[in-house]
C-alpha cells in the first residue's frame, strides 16, 4: 500500500497542526500535501497556496518578556551597595566638616599664639 504525507490545518484559522501520512488515495478535510517549511518560527498559516511563517525576528518581538527578578541574594548584596554608597557619601560630608573645623581651630590657635607673643612683646617693652 503507497502512502503520502499530508498536512493538517485547523478548519478555521487555517494554522498548521500536524503532519499525517495517509494512503495514497485517500484525503482528509482541511488538510494538504504542500509541504510546511523546514524552519518555523510562530504560528503557520496555510494561504491556499501555500504556507505563512513568522521571520525569526518578528517571533522573537512576538515572544511575551520575561520579567528578571533578581534573586533574594542579589537583592540583599543591592542594598548593602546602595547603603555603602550612602554611607560613603554620608562619611565624605562628615569628613569636610570635621576638616574644616580643625582648619578654623587651627587658624584660632595661631591668632590666639600671635596674640600672646604681641602681648608679652607689649608687657615686656613697657617694662623696660
Amino acid at each position: 500500500m503507497a502512502t503520502k504525507i499530508v498536512y493538517v490545518y485547523d478548519k478555521d484559522t487555517k494554522e498548521y497542526k500536524y503532519p499525517r501520512e495517509i494512503d495514497v488515495e485517500s484525503s482528509i478535510e482541511n488538510s494538504t500535501e504542500i509541504p510546511v517549511p523546514e524552519v518555523m518560527y510562530g504560528k503557520t498559516i496555510f494561504t491556499g497556496n501555500g504556507w505563512v511563517t513568522q521571520t525569526k525576528e518578528e517571533w522573537l518581538v512576538s515572544l511575551p518578556k520575561a520579567e528578571v527578578k533578581p534573586s533574594p541574594a542579589v537583592e540583599a548584596m543591592n542594598n548593602l551597595g546602595q547603603q555603602l554608597i550612602q554611607a560613603q557619601a554620608k562619611s565624605e560630608t562628615v569628613n569636610k566638616t570635621l576638616t574644616q573645623k580643625v582648619n578654623d581651630l587651627t587658624k584660632s590657635v595661631s591668632l590666639l599664639g600671635q596674640m600672646i607673643v604681641k602681648a608679652q612683646t607689649t608687657v615686656q617693652g613697657g617694662t623696660k
